[in-house]
């Protein structure tokens, strides 16, 4: 696992990046959990600490993502991942 902090300007984002394999269905839990603590109306929550408005996100890694279910699917690592940098 790994966490990865992001900061740009007074935004701060925070990470988890948790290879998988999606044979096990552990990954589902994670997601939900993580679902429930970060995120509303299945929007990204911000926390806000010091001036940074913070949010969270989850990436799930894996070699072979095509068992995974729509509800699961955009927490697996794509290309388009990390683009608010580019800015």
């Amino acid at each position: 696992d790994f966490i990865f902090w992001i900061k740009k300007g007074n935004e701060y984002k925070i990470i988890f990046v948790d290879p998988k394999g999606t044979s096990n269905a552990d990954y589902q839990n994670k997601v939900d959990e993580f679902e429930k603590l970060f995120l509303e109306n299945e929007k990204p929550k911000t926390f806000e600490y010091k001036k940074l408005e913070i949010t969270f996100d989850l990436k799930l890694v894996a070699q072979d993502v095509n068992s995974v279910s729509d509800k699961y699917e955009k927490y697996w690592f794509g290309n388009e991942d990390f683009n608010f940098l580019q800015n």
